[in-house]
Order: structure tokens, then sequence, then C-alpha cells
């Protein structure tokens, strides 16, 4: 509040504080340009580098790309052919122009505008991403809070879309269907509230049932988890029923990313085998591990026809 006074944006008023004329003018600029103002911040954010490490990942299954997909990478097109910005071809202008220029009989090779040859910008595959979150009692507190923060730093910060389910006692939720709307995932958020049972079977089924029905784009499913399965409505063994119901999430061609405790990596090592997915294991669930680890995984995230 001192630095607003002191730029003249607000001061004191008999009854709290009240913006200046020049205040005035900065919210009326800052409502008008909305749309442009949310984009750079967007920008921003993408920018800023997580800093803690985050564990290895354990590799269950399916071959990892070391790069993003990306279509038509490194493809040189002719100048006016790029469909947008595009960076200099160099090597394969010079062959064009030289090319061109024994096609002229000159003498000496001369590099004309109709040389000139860009990359066309990389086009990144689409990944809507889904988050799984445990909401059950043991998930209270920061737990939660991490879990629900991650969800809108992913809406703000990645041009994805971003769906939420739960589960705690003997069902799942969704919470929100895929979004890029902030407002629509926060009311969707607020409804949440951490009590009961682990039922995982039924969030597992819960979210590949959303990501049927959305349709989703090469959908990535991010567990997050801070213990074992307790309840479920169907054989009666809950950690059976949810290994069963992982079996679904490869064959429904869905990417699996599972986040849980090493308290119980054992469990959740079977999980993630059996969903041919990827398991991160973590001392605490935590804001910054959890974005860095699904910033790892959106990364590395590639289709089911390359298994």
């Amino acid at each position: 509040m001192n630095q607003l006074i002191n730029d003249g944006i607000v001061k004191r008023g008999l009854w709290g504080y009240k913006l200046t004329a020049q205040g005035a003018i900065l919210l009326d600029y800052a409502e008008k340009q909305k749309r442009e103002l949310e984009a750079e911040f967007r920008k921003t954010l993408r920018k800023v580098a997580p800093t803690r490490k985050i564990p290895a990942p354990i590799i269950t299954s399916g071959k990892r790309r070391s790069r993003p997909r990306v279509a038509n990478r490194g493809k040189a097109v002719p100048l006016g052919a790029e469909n947008g910005a595009a960076n200099l071809a160099i090597t394969e202008t010079v062959v064009t122009a030289v090319k061109n220029s024994l096609i002229r009989g000159e003498a000496q090779t001369k590099i004309t505008r109709d040389d000139l040859q860009v990359y066309r910008r990389p086009a990144t595959v689409p990944t809507d991403i889904l988050l799984l979150i445990d909401a059950s009692t043991s998930m209270r507190g920061k737990r939660i809070r991490a879990a629900l923060h991650l969800a809108e730093h992913l809406v703000l910060t990645t041009r994805e879309r971003v769906g939420v389910v739960v589960f705690q006692n003997n069902e799942a939720t969704v919470a929100s269907g895929f979004t890029r709307n902030q407002t629509i995932l926060q009311q969707g958020l607020r409804t949440i509230v951490a009590g009961g049972l682990t039922p995982l079977a039924s969030g597992i089924s819960e979210s590949l049932e959303l990501i049927r029905k959305t349709p989703a784009k090469n959908p990535l499913l991010v567990l997050i988890t801070d213990g074992m399965p307790t309840s479920t409505n169907r054989s009666g063994d809950p950690l059976a029923d949810a290994l069963e119901a992982a079996t679904l999430i490869p064959e429904n061609k869905v990417q699996l990313v599972v986040i849980g405790l090493k308290a119980d990596a054992g469990f959740l090592q079977s999980l993630a085998e059996i969903g041919k997915g990827t398991l991160y294991l973590v001392e605490e669930l935590e804001l910054e591990s959890l974005i860095s680890i699904v910033r790892r995984a959106k990364y590395t995230n590639r289709r089911y026809s390359n298994f």
C-alpha cells in the first residue's frame, strides 16, 4: 500500500484509502486492456523457472521422448509460406541461392528474396491435463491447498485445458471439466472440502469417463495422493479394485503420471506399472514440487502410437 501511495495511485481519505485521479485512469486502462494484460502476465509466469529440485521419475513402461512433440519441426519453407513468425534457415537459403544462380547462368552466387528459406514455427501438439486429486481426510491442510493451487497455476501459465476430478468417501466427482477459464475453474475448486476415505478406483473410472465424454485431446492424467486406497464400491478390496481400474488407462490411450509419498512406494509403483505411466515419489506434497513434476511430465508426454 505504501508503494501505491508513493506512486500516486491511491491516497488516504477520511474513511480509508481511495484512488487518485491518476489511479482512476490506471484502473480504467487495466479494465479496457484486461485480456492483453492477462496474456502478458501468463507469459511472465511461464518464464519463471522452478527453484525446487524434483525427484527423478520412475519410468515404468513405454518410450519417452527427450524433447516436446511438435508438428513440422525443422521444416524449411520459402519466405511467405511460414504462416507466422519464423527464423531464417541459413543453410537451406544458401543451397537454394546456389541452385538458382546456376539456373540463371550467373558466374557468382547471388542471394535474392526468392532464395530466402525460413524454418516454419513448430506447432506443439495440444495436451489436455486432468488432475485426479485425493480429497480424503489425510489431505486436509497444506496438501489439498497445494493440489488446488496447482490447477490454478496450470490454467494461468499454460495454453492447455485443465480439468479436476476429486475422490473421497465412497465416490468421485468432477469438480471442473476441461477449461482454460480461470473463473470457471475456481468455481469448481471452491466446492472441494477434504474429508473421508480414499476411493481411488472410483476416481480413475470417473476420470476416464470425463476424458471419453469431452473428448480430451492427447490426455495427461495426473494422480495426486498421499495414501493408499481405503474405500471401494466394487469387490471389497480397495487396492485390487484400484489396480484393476488402472488397466483401463492405457486402453483408453491416456498418459498417466502418479505423484505420491515415498511411504506408499510399493503400491504406487504397481499402479504406475499397470497404468503404463510414470511415478514420482516425494517427501511431501508441496506446490513447487507439483509444478515442476507436471512441467516435466507435459514436456515428455507422448502419443500412445509410439508404444
